[in-house]
């Protein structure tokens, strides 16, 4: 009978996977195995990894689908570029998330490891379960809504929901839970750090600041990984949201054809982005939280003949930059960033539409000289 060793990492694995709700699983079944289990063998190895193979074989099948679709009907302009491209921004996605599977099981480990002693709240896993729900009932949702408008529905644009919709959203869930777990591990240490540090005592200084140098390293690990898969997220919504303002333009009586399914992009799109912008600011907001705790303590704690011995370690924290999340280093993701990136769609919609209206109409008078 074979005995199954479980090892430290194993019970780390095990806690995150009951902080996560069904989020590993669910990505799992897309074909990346992050939390993957190892002692799978046999029958059951094959059998997992032939599932693992369905969701890529069909993202990737299905982009060919889509732009032979796309092809098929013609004509080049804005809104035909937006429809090749969009379609292959989740493949992209894919395999960004599917060639950091290994780095981001690491630093799930880490954060594991430093969350250990940190209070979780326990509906946690029923809010992204929750969030998992809306991700595979939206786009059958978005199909309801056209019908609801006797609007043609096409097997070209169900399967352009699943393809553009299903993967990112997933995604979307992943970064903000990281980054919801990285700010109760930062928000943690500063209760602690108010309660319990002693700049006298320098026990307490170094392993207080060690936590708290871990922890800053696994949002700086966090950003590197994750910074070009969300760079990807908000360039898919930027063009989404710009090809709906366009045909909110161009289209004649659009509020009886279009507006149920506009309302319910629009919805879904900001919704998820706005909180994932919070999430990602309030990062840096309590990091500044923290180092005002640290500079009260030495405010109270110095003594006026010369330094304690622990305040040279927390005047080197004090030092460090820092921990901005950013879009591949574009953009940082603060607490403007929604109005910012709503403001520049719609101009940039509204730009692209009045340059094809005038290049029709300027066509129209040519062809009539």
């Amino acid at each position: 009978m074979e005995t199954i060793v479980i090892s430290n990492n194993d019970a780390l694995i095990a806690e995150l996977l009951h902080k996560c709700g069904k989020l590993w699983t669910v990505l799992e079944v897309t074909g990346i195995p992050v939390l993957e289990d190892r002692h799978k063998k046999g029958v059951k190895c094959i059998t997992s990894v032939m599932k693992r193979l369905c969701f890529p074989l069909l993202l990737h099948c299905n982009l060919l689908y889509l732009w032979y679709s796309t092809v098929r009907v013609g004509g080049l302009n804005y809104g035909t570029i937006i429809d090749l491209v969009l379609p292959f921004l989740p493949n992209i996605l894919w395999w960004m998330i599917y060639t950091r599977r290994v780095s981001l099981k690491m630093l799930l480990i880490r954060m594991a490891n430093v969350s250990v002693h940190v209070k979780q709240s326990y509906y946690h896993p029923y809010v992204v379960n929750i969030s998992l729900f809306v991700v595979f009932i939206y786009p059958p949702v978005l199909t309801l809504m056209k019908v609801a408008q006797n609007y043609p529905v096409l097997a070209e644009e169900v399967l352009r929901n699943v393809q553009e919709i299903i993967f990112p959203s997933l995604v979307t869930v992943m970064y903000i839970k990281l980054c919801s777990l990285l700010l109760q591990n930062l928000r943690s240490y500063k209760n602690i750090f108010h309660k319990q540090l002693d700049i006298s005592n320098s026990f307490s200084v170094v392993k207080l600041i060690k936590f708290y140098v871990e922890i800053t390293k696994d949002i700086e690990t966090f950003e590197n990984l994750l910074s070009a898969p969300v760079f990807i997220l908000i360039l898919k919504i930027f063009f989404t949201v710009s090809l709906t303002i366009m045909d909110m333009l161009s289209i004649e009586n659009w509020m009886s054809t279009l507006m149920l399914e506009a309302l319910g992009y629009f919805v879904f799109i900001f919704g998820t982005l706005g909180v994932l912008s919070i999430c990602a600011a309030n990062i840096p907001l309590e990091i500044i939280r923290i180092k005002s705790v640290l500079l009260d303590k030495i405010s109270a704690q110095s003594h006026q003949d010369g330094m304690l011995c622990g305040e040279k370690q927390i005047l080197f924290v004090l030092k460090r930059d820092l921990c901005v999340l950013t879009a591949c280093n574009i953009f940082p993701l603060d607490r403007g960033f929604l109005l910012k990136a709503v403001a520049t769609v719609i101009a940039q919609a509204v730009i692209f539409h009045q340059l094809g209206s005038s290049l029709s109409v300027s066509q129209e008078f040519a062809s009539f000289t």
